[in-house]
């Protein structure tokens, strides 16, 4: 199978350069010409990287072994779902293509509640009255503009699956709920029927998805690159946990339809022209049970010997320093500034904003992404929130958690962020 990375290729590539550029013997052969080659992301929704073993997922795995794993990229933050898909799309950062959130607020669009970035009905009336959707450049603008098309092909929600490819510019989205062009959508209903329903594990959904691409999709668009997102492990962990049975069930039926697609790409004759990337979106921490609130609460709760509430400064009455007696301001009572207390700029900052509070260490809070795919922080994460749900936090530096890469797009920069630096390759990551 042909599933070479980018940084594999370049290094290929220097290498030909240079043979070439030797003397050749009369007697070598002539080289061969290569056929044009094609780029298949497939997106694992939640996967985790300890999930990527023998014994759990055995396509993924030999895959991995016939390929490279990319072991210190990570997802952009906030490592949600959308934004991440939305940095697939554009190669940027949040900062750069603008969608922050699953949830937004657009008061133009309405100004009483949040909008969840997942419904593609939120998107259009953002686009109506926003636009454009997002601020940078989409890898499906920048193919068109080459005389090449994008195919998204998606399990997911219609909010993420729109935002891989929400210009279409050329190319096609096939999902469940909607298809662009329209004409695409009725070609898979007439090849597949009506979608299956939703289920746990999300089985016949994903399997539907994967046919709609190898039997209409490639044929009728005829994409440079297509992205192939499927729900689980993130729909079936998030309703069962992660290490339920069902969820284990949901690995097993996504690694299916990974060798189903090699094999359909095999049976088309499109196997040897296809790189096949594997990413999640995020990961799912392993973080268990709730913050009892009134156990971290109960060294402020009660009063003060003299009466005065916990986090309270108790009023008192100004008097005037003798020295300013019947003229300036008053000074209120207090003790004496301590020797090396800040004066002037210095000092006024220290009494508007209070003095500075040492916080405590801890671990980054998980997110929606890990490090071979989870949703929801990394295996070793601390994090705040309950498992299975999104969450971000982080104590000081908000650095996102490492997603899962198997195959060669990178969903960000690894090591220092620079700001506003692009992403190198469109991706998905271990969401």
């Amino acid at each position: 199978m042909n599933a070479r990375l980018t940084a594999v290729g370049a290094g290929l590539a220097c290498l030909l350069a240079v043979a070439c550029s030797a003397p050749q013997p009369q007697s070598a052969p002539a080289p061969r010409e290569r056929a044009p080659h094609r780029h298949l992301l497939i997106v694992l929704d939640g996967l985790r990287p300890d999930y990527v073993q023998p014994a759990l997922m055995p396509n993924l795995h030999a895959l991995a072994e016939r390929g490279v794993v990319f072991t210190d990229h990570h997802a952009v933050y906030p490592t949600v779902t959308r934004v991440n898909a939305a940095s697939i799309s554009t190669g940027a950062y949040p900062e750069t293509h603008g969608l922050l959130g699953n949830s937004v607020f657009f008061p133009r669009v309405d100004a009483t509640r949040f909008l969840s970035t997942g419904e593609r009905d939120n998107l259009l009336r953002i686009e109506r009255l926003e636009a454009p959707l997002l601020a940078a450049p989409t890898l499906g603008e920048r193919l068109a503009a080459a005389g090449l098309r994008l195919l998204v092909a998606s399990a997911g929600s219609s909010g993420s699956s729109y935002l891989l490819n929400h210009t279409v510019a050329g190319g096609g989205i096939i999902h469940h709920e909607y298809a662009l062009p329209a004409a695409l959508g009725e070609a898979v209903r007439r090849q597949l029927g009506p979608p299956p329903a939703a289920a746990l594990p999300n089985r016949a959904r994903n399997r539907y998805i994967v046919d709609a691409f190898l039997e209409v999709g490639l044929e009728r668009v005829d994409p440079a690159v297509a992205i192939l997102w499927l729900s689980d492990p993130d729909t079936t962990a998030h309703a069962r946990g992660i290490g339920h049975p069902t969820s284990v069930l949901a690995l097993s039926a996504v690694d299916e339809e990974l060798e189903r697609i090699q094999d359909g790409l095999r049976a088309a004759g499109l196997l040897e022209t296809f790189n096949i990337w594997v990413a999640s979106d995020h990961g799912f921490s392993t973080h268990t049970g709730g913050v009892d609130l009134d156990a971290l609460l109960a060294p402020f709760a009660g009063e003060l010997p003299d009466g005065t509430p916990h986090g309270r400064t108790r009023q008192r009455e100004p008097v005037r320093h003798p020295q300013h007696a019947g003229r300036g301001r008053p000074r209120p009572r207090g003790r004496p500034r301590p020797r090396g207390r800040p004066r002037g700029l210095a000092a006024d900052v220290e009494r508007r904003s209070g003095p500075h509070l040492p916080l405590p260490a801890r671990s980054g809070g998980g997110a929606d992404h890990g490090r071979a795919g989870a949703d929801r922080g990394a295996s070793r994460s601390a994090g705040r929130a309950r498992a299975g749900r999104d969450h971000g936090g982080h104590a000081r530096r908000p650095l996102p958690r490492r997603g899962t890469h198997v195959g060669g797009v990178r969903p960000a920069l690894p090591g220092r962020r620079r700001r506003g630096a692009p992403l190198t390759t469109p991706t998905g990551a271990p969401a």
